[in-house]
Protein backbone atom coordinates (compact mmCIF):
# COMPACT_ATOMS: atom_id res chain seq x y z
CA UNK A 1 0.00 0.00 0.00
CA UNK A 2 1.05 3.41 -1.28
CA UNK A 3 1.20 6.79 1.04
CA UNK A 4 0.55 10.53 0.08
CA UNK A 5 2.86 12.51 2.19
CA UNK A 6 2.61 16.54 2.20
CA UNK A 7 4.92 16.91 5.11
CA UNK A 8 6.88 19.65 5.98
CA UNK A 9 10.36 19.99 4.80
CA UNK A 10 13.21 19.71 7.25
CA UNK A 11 14.74 22.94 8.40
CA UNK A 12 18.05 23.72 7.41
CA UNK A 13 20.96 23.27 9.78
CA UNK A 14 22.89 26.59 11.20
CA UNK A 15 26.09 27.30 9.23
CA UNK A 16 29.62 28.15 10.21
CA UNK A 17 30.65 31.53 8.09
CA UNK A 18 34.51 32.42 7.55
CA UNK A 19 34.11 36.02 9.39
CA UNK A 20 37.27 38.69 10.01
CA UNK A 21 37.24 37.00 13.73
CA UNK A 22 37.45 33.33 12.31
CA UNK A 23 33.89 32.18 11.77
CA UNK A 24 30.37 33.39 12.39
CA UNK A 25 28.11 31.30 13.63
CA UNK A 26 24.34 30.32 12.82
CA UNK A 27 20.90 29.46 14.21
CA UNK A 28 19.02 26.18 12.85
CA UNK A 29 16.26 27.41 10.19
CA UNK A 30 12.81 26.38 11.50
CA UNK A 31 10.69 23.12 9.50
CA UNK A 32 8.44 23.90 7.01
CA UNK A 33 4.64 23.22 8.07
CA UNK A 34 2.35 20.16 6.67
CA UNK A 35 0.61 20.87 3.25
CA UNK A 36 -2.98 19.98 2.62
CA UNK A 37 -4.23 17.07 0.73
CA UNK A 38 -7.63 17.52 -0.45
CA UNK A 39 -9.70 14.38 -2.10
CA UNK A 40 -13.00 14.98 -3.53
CA UNK A 41 -14.54 11.95 -5.25
CA UNK A 42 -18.36 10.01 -5.35
CA UNK A 43 -16.47 7.63 -3.49
CA UNK A 44 -13.87 7.17 -1.85
CA UNK A 45 -11.45 4.46 -0.22
CA UNK A 46 -8.10 4.67 1.18
CA UNK A 47 -6.52 1.91 1.65
CA UNK A 48 -2.92 3.49 1.76
CA UNK A 49 -1.69 6.55 4.47
CA UNK A 50 -2.26 10.26 3.93
CA UNK A 51 0.40 12.45 6.15
CA UNK A 52 0.73 16.03 6.20
CA UNK A 53 2.80 16.78 9.31
CA UNK A 54 5.29 19.35 9.74
CA UNK A 55 9.23 18.84 9.48
CA UNK A 56 11.53 18.87 12.33
CA UNK A 57 13.41 22.41 13.31
CA UNK A 58 17.53 22.48 11.70
CA UNK A 59 20.47 22.37 14.95
CA UNK A 60 22.06 25.89 15.56
CA UNK A 61 25.94 25.69 14.83
CA UNK A 62 28.76 26.41 16.99
CA UNK A 63 32.06 24.43 16.89
CA UNK A 64 30.57 22.26 13.84
CA UNK A 65 27.70 22.66 11.92
CA UNK A 66 24.69 21.62 13.46
CA UNK A 67 22.25 18.75 12.10
CA UNK A 68 19.54 19.73 9.42
CA UNK A 69 15.55 18.75 10.98
CA UNK A 70 13.88 15.50 9.12
CA UNK A 71 10.98 16.02 6.51
CA UNK A 72 7.32 15.56 7.70
CA UNK A 73 6.35 11.68 7.89
CA UNK A 74 3.51 9.92 7.57
CA UNK A 75 3.78 7.27 10.40
CA UNK A 76 6.27 9.13 12.86
CA UNK A 77 7.24 12.35 14.27
CA UNK A 78 10.01 14.46 12.43
CA UNK A 79 13.28 15.01 15.00
CA UNK A 80 14.91 18.16 15.16
CA UNK A 81 18.45 18.07 14.38
CA UNK A 82 21.05 17.97 16.46
CA UNK A 83 23.22 21.40 17.71
CA UNK A 84 26.69 21.48 16.67
CA UNK A 85 28.68 21.77 19.43
CA UNK A 86 28.19 22.97 23.14
CA UNK A 87 26.79 26.54 22.74
CA UNK A 88 23.97 25.30 19.92
CA UNK A 89 21.01 23.70 20.64
CA UNK A 90 19.09 21.13 19.02
CA UNK A 91 15.92 22.21 16.69
CA UNK A 92 12.14 21.55 17.58
CA UNK A 93 10.20 18.53 16.69
CA UNK A 94 7.66 18.91 13.81
CA UNK A 95 3.81 18.60 14.86
CA UNK A 96 2.52 15.11 13.96
CA UNK A 97 -1.48 14.04 14.47
CA UNK A 98 -2.72 16.21 17.00
CA UNK A 99 0.72 17.33 18.73
CA UNK A 100 2.21 20.76 18.50
CA UNK A 101 4.65 21.53 16.70
CA UNK A 102 7.95 22.29 19.43
CA UNK A 103 10.23 25.48 19.23
CA UNK A 104 14.09 25.23 19.21
CA UNK A 105 16.06 24.78 22.33
CA UNK A 106 17.35 27.36 23.69
CA UNK A 107 21.19 27.87 24.44
CA UNK A 108 21.33 28.46 28.13
CA UNK A 109 24.49 30.85 28.04
CA UNK A 110 23.16 33.40 25.79
CA UNK A 111 26.26 33.19 23.51
CA UNK A 112 25.34 30.52 21.43
CA UNK A 113 22.80 29.98 18.39
CA UNK A 114 19.26 28.14 19.07
CA UNK A 115 17.70 25.68 16.99
CA UNK A 116 15.12 26.34 14.68
CA UNK A 117 11.21 25.42 15.35
CA UNK A 118 9.58 22.45 14.18
CA UNK A 119 6.67 23.17 11.71
CA UNK A 120 3.03 22.85 11.97
CA UNK A 121 0.43 20.31 11.14
CA UNK A 122 -0.89 20.92 8.05
CA UNK A 123 -4.56 19.72 6.94
CA UNK A 124 -6.07 17.10 5.21
CA UNK A 125 -10.05 16.84 3.57
CA UNK A 126 -11.82 14.00 1.95
CA UNK A 127 -15.32 15.58 0.36
CA UNK A 128 -17.36 12.83 -0.66
CA UNK A 129 -21.11 12.36 -2.00
CA UNK A 130 -21.66 8.15 -1.36
CA UNK A 131 -19.74 6.30 0.37
CA UNK A 132 -16.36 6.95 2.01
CA UNK A 133 -13.52 3.72 3.50
CA UNK A 134 -11.25 5.99 5.60
CA UNK A 135 -10.07 4.37 9.17
CA UNK A 136 -8.48 7.54 10.85
CA UNK A 137 -5.64 5.83 12.24
CA UNK A 138 -4.54 6.14 8.81
CA UNK A 139 -4.38 9.90 8.31
CA UNK A 140 -2.07 12.05 10.20
CA UNK A 141 -3.47 13.94 11.60
CA UNK A 142 -7.03 13.40 11.27
CA UNK A 143 -8.84 13.93 8.00
CA UNK A 144 -11.78 16.64 7.96
CA UNK A 145 -14.70 14.43 6.10
CA UNK A 146 -17.37 16.67 4.19
CA UNK A 147 -20.60 15.51 1.96
CA UNK A 148 -21.07 17.38 -1.39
Amino acid sequence: LGAINAGGGGGGAGRLCPSGNGFSRGGGAGGGSGGAIYLQAPDVTVAGRLGANGGGGGGGADTTEGQGGFNGQVTSKASGGFGGGILASRGGDGGFDSDAAEPGDQESSGEGNAGGGGGGVGRIVISTRNNLSLDQDRSSPDAVTVTY
